[in-house]
């Protein structure tokens, strides 16, 4: 491998002028193209077999309100109570907003009896629970914007407005900026001491963010051909499907674990029995 390694340095340096445009070449197209095709990205991750898909499954399948949770819509008062006067009015027309929003299924009112307890002590706060017909997975962008944009009356209406849970997730974006900054000053000056000069300093610099550039657009251009997660992963090893089910806690792994003890001892194991309890 080391022989490997030296011939392609080799050969690097001898014709590092069309070595280096390549690279520029190929960083600028797979950026470009991930710029303008986008970067899709899958959150549906479905192991059959696994606790946690069984439990979805029966969700799915009985309670299919129930099975993607609720998000709350979280109003504040910044004058009076959410109980009177103009906010109650603003509460009671949001709700029904919101409930005809697309993908809305149910959204109870923190005014109502059956949402008494998403009301605060002194009333100033409240929530909305909102229940939509899409999993995290199948919820985008623009139908998070479309129900977020029905809760407007509040808002009009000078109320403090957050939207929380898979549907607030959807329309964030972590402001890593900022530390991507310090940590890459934090590189320049830790290199500058460590190489003594700017030239030797500047040379892993460029190169990590030629490659990270270029891996990450790569990544994002993939999402067009395959999903990241989900069912229809042809790229999982084939070996994972020989596996133990391992369960939410680990259940089934334990048992195969002491069956499989159990049989090679030819009697029963005190785990295994236990289990079973």
């Amino acid at each position: 491998m080391s022989r490997v390694l030296y011939a392609l340095g080799r050969l690097c340096v001898r014709h590092r002028y069309v070595v280096l445009l390549v690279w520029i070449v190929v960083m600028a197209a797979t950026v470009l193209l991930a710029n303008h095709f986008g970067r899709p990205t899958s959150d549906n991750l479905t192991l059959p077999g696994t606790g946690s898909t069984q439990a979805t499954d029966l969700l799915d399948a009985d309670l299919p309100e129930q099975a993607n949770g609720t998000n709350p819509v979280v109003m504040e008062a910044t004058q009076g109570t959410l109980t009177s006067g103009a906010n109650e009015k603003a509460v009671k027309e949001t709700v029904e907003s919101l409930k005809k929003a697309p993908h809305v299924t149910k959204a109870v009112s923190p005014l109502s009896s059956q949402g008494s307890s998403l009301l605060s002590k002194d009333e100033r706060i409240g929530y909305i629970s909102l229940t939509i017909d899409l999993s995290p997975g199948e919820l985008t962008t623009e139908d998070a914007d479309a129900i977020i944009d029905a809760e407007s009356p509040a808002v009009d209406a000078g109320l403090e407005v957050a939207t929380g849970g898979y549907l607030g997730n959807q329309v964030s974006k972590p402001a890593v900026e900022k530390s991507e900054v310090i940590g890459l000053a934090a590189a320049v000056i830790i290199l500058l001491f460590t190489f003594g000069t700017v030239t030797a300093m500047s040379l892993p610099i460029i190169t990590a963010l030629v490659g990270v550039g270029t891996g990450l657009s790569a990544i994002g251009l993939l999402g067009h051909g395959i999903d990241v997660v989900g069912r229809s992963n042809w790229w999982l090893p084939r070996w994972l499907s020989r596996l133990p089910q391992v369960g939410i806690e680990g259940e089934e792994f334990f048992k195969a674990r002491d069956a499989a003890t159990a049989g090679s001892s030819g009697g029963s194991h005190p785990a295994s029995a236990s289990s079973g309890d």
